[in-house]
């Protein structure tokens, strides 16, 4: 069974809860997004698995996760990276993100990096591809409901810098 850190309001620990429980309970704990792009400075995005118990077959970011009880920030991005995509980049820190909502209260760190070897997805994902950034603003415009909202807040911030 997984367990992340509970966390208050100022993202501090404040005790140890199951994936179920923070779900269910919407209990406040940490998540990381990775934003991968190519040297053509197209993002590499992903559609979620039609089986995820929470937004199945919406697009996000390269890769994503909780942040599991003792863990860091970092050393989650890295771990999502590696499980989700089969990738070992370095990361550049972007920045911390409240995303609260009625499914989730959670707080994320975006990394980001740039890789142009070869990606291999897990069974959480249904397809993935890179797109270029233009063509994602305007899919976001057409239809935002298509995207996960934490993404949406993560990828219009930091296109606003």
């Amino acid at each position: 069974m997984e367990y992340f850190d509970v966390v208050n309001e100022n993202d501090e620990v404040i005790g140890k809860a199951s994936r179920e429980e923070v779900h269910e309970k919407h209990i406040i704990h940490r998540a990381v997004t990775i934003f991968v792009f190519n040297s053509n400075g197209e993002l590499y995005m992903i559609q979620r698995s039609r089986h995820k118990k929470l937004n199945p077959l919406k697009w996000q970011g390269s890769a994503s996760g909780h942040v599991e009880s003792g863990e860091t920030y970092e050393y989650a991005a890295q771990r999502e990276l590696k499980e989700e995509l089969n990738i070992n980049a370095e990361l550049k820190f972007e920045f911390e993100l409240k995303a609260f909502s009625d499914e989730q209260r959670e707080f994320f760190k975006l990394y980001s990096c740039r890789y142009d070897g070869e990606i291999e997805t897990n069974e959480e994902v249904e397809q993935s591809k890179f797109m270029q950034i233009d063509e994602i603003k305007r899919k976001i415009k057409e239809n935002p409901s298509q995207f996960r909202d934490a993404f949406l807040l993560m990828f219009n911030r930091y296109f606003a810098q």
